[in-house]
């Protein structure tokens, strides 16, 4: 009876491992990363935007998620230029502060909702 429950949470798992395969592909080149933080980067910026017309952001809050939006920008400028020039190592570094200002943005975001 052991064998049967193993079979099948076995046969189950690999059931689940073949359909998620079959879902979004990965992102292959670094063009396709970076449109795919832009994405994110597009609807964090709307929802931000729309609390801070509401008023429901602190200055401190404020001044947090602008400096935030500064660091992406500058990041994503350098980001394409390291594309541009085939500089792996520094679009690696690039996309990794990307995604911390996104990050510290959607925390403060959560917080505020």
């Amino acid at each position: 009876m052991k064998q049967v429950q193993i079979a099948s949470v076995w046969i189950i798992l690999v059931m689940l491992s073949v359909c998620a395969s079959l879902g979004a592909p990965a992102p292959e080149t670094n063009i396709e990363r970076l449109t795919y933080v832009e994405s994110a980067y597009g609807v964090v910026l709307d929802t931000a935007t729309r609390l801070r017309d509401e008023g429901q952001f602190t200055e401190s809050q404020t001044a947090s998620i602008t400096k935030a939006f500064d660091e992406y920008e500058t990041s994503r400028d350098l980001a394409q230029i390291a594309i541009d020039v085939g500089d792996a190592g520094g679009f690696e570094t690039n996309i990794g502060a990307i995604n911390a200002a996104l990050a510290a943005i959607r925390l403060i975001i959560t917080e505020t909702q």
